[in-house]
């Protein structure tokens, strides 16, 4: 019976204190019967998700009181040092090792009471591996492994910057066990300028040094790249549309498979294959194939415009085959250039139905010099 009647008072007093609201009290005068609350709608102002070792970024924070009280900043991190430690502004530096690190500011007021704010930062450029934050690459940057960016993930390079990228592949996350890659699921930026192209090179000046770009994102963006020494520059799936690449010395400078759009204002040189379209339908203008072996291989059920209505305005000057047609389509390549104006021989540098029964290739409208 004694039992029971503890066990209601247990309930009794549970509901009495689950029906509560209880005041937190001003922890410098426990007697006092006015109810303090911590600083609250903290904000930092300034701060990146990407900071580059020693790079600085200036921040400043605010905060809010209900009672009034003034409010102290004392600022904190295990991923860099500040220019200051209190006070609501200051400048963060980044420290000298890779990784994501949280910068903290806490805000006291008055009495003691406190909250804080954190702001996640992204520190240093991935010489391999799988990319978990977005990332800008500049300046000079090395690879020794393949780089996989994930569908989310940004990865930036900026204009002017020098990835080289080594003739070993310490990861082997990629499709290639012995070359390092760079595969995209995510987003790639690759904005250079044609005063500040971005180069992308193998650590060796040979064909094969390193796989080359594997593309099968979510978004695209990139002008004026230069891309040297890969087994296969680029590489997509995806529906895109390029311009202003240049691709040297790569056994083959480009490979398009299910795509559609244009290509306009590449360069092909040095390469054992400057392009290969597979199942692909492209729109080529403005392009040089230069002392490639083959330029363009345009296999199974692909079809490619080089000019029709319009001249392709490409120019091929190639030691094997100008173009190689596998495919069953008739593929339009008026108006451009083939280094040269006597029709025997630029009809013996196109690979099509005289040679191998597939479709023919029309080069009628052939420039007289070039473009």
């Amino acid at each position: 019976m004694l039992r029971s009647k503890i066990e209601i008072l247990i309930l009794f007093l549970i509901l009495i204190f689950t029906g509560c609201t209880f005041q937190r009290k001003n922890p410098m005068d426990p007697d006092s019967d006015v109810s303090q609350n911590p600083p609250y709608n903290i904000t930092i102002t300034g701060g990146v998700n990407f900071l580059d070792y020693g790079n600085t970024v200036p921040l400043s924070v605010s905060a809010e009181d209900r009672e009034g009280d003034a409010i102290s900043f004392y600022w904190y991190s295990n991923g860099g040092t500040f220019s200051n430690t209190t006070g609501n502004t200051t400048i963060f530096t980044a420290g000298s090792t890779y990784g994501d690190y949280d910068i903290v500011c806490r805000a006291t007021d008055s009495v003691g009471l406190y909250s804080e704010k954190t702001q996640r930062v992204h520190i240093g450029k991935s010489q391999s591996g799988i990319l978990t934050s977005d990332e800008v690459w500049n300046g000079t940057h090395t690879l020794t492994g393949d780089i996989l960016i994930q569908n989310g993930i940004t990865l930036t390079i900026s204009e002017g910057a020098t990835i080289t990228v080594s003739s070993n592949d310490i990861l082997n996350i990629g499709g290639d066990p012995n070359r390092v890659e760079i595969v995209c699921y995510g987003n790639l930026a690759a904005l250079g300028s044609e005063a500040l192209p971005i180069t992308i090179l193998g650590s060796i000046d040979v064909p094969d040094c390193w796989g080359g770009i594997t593309y099968h994102g979510t978004g695209i963006n990139i002008d004026y790249v230069n891309v040297k020494n890969a087994t296969t520059g680029f590489y997509s799936n995806k529906n895109i549309s390029l311009s202003n690449l240049k691709f040297t010395k790569c056994e083959t400078g480009m490979i398009l498979k299910g795509n559609s759009g244009n290509i306009s204002n590449l360069l092909f040189a040095n390469c054992n294959i400057g392009m290969e379209l597979i199942n692909s339908s492209i729109s080529i203008s403005t392009t040089i194939f230069n002392n490639c072996y083959d330029g363009i291989i345009i296999d199974e059920n692909s079809n490619s415009d080089m000019g029709s209505i319009s001249n392709g305005n490409n120019s091929f000057i190639c030691n094997n085959f100008n173009v190689i047609n596998l495919s069953a389509n008739n593929i339009f390549a008026k108006g451009n250039w083939w280094n040269t104006t006597d029709e025997t021989i630029i009809d013996e540098k196109i690979y099509d139905d005289e040679e191998g029964g597939t479709g023919c290739v029309d080069y009628s409208g052939y420039l007289l010099s070039q473009p």
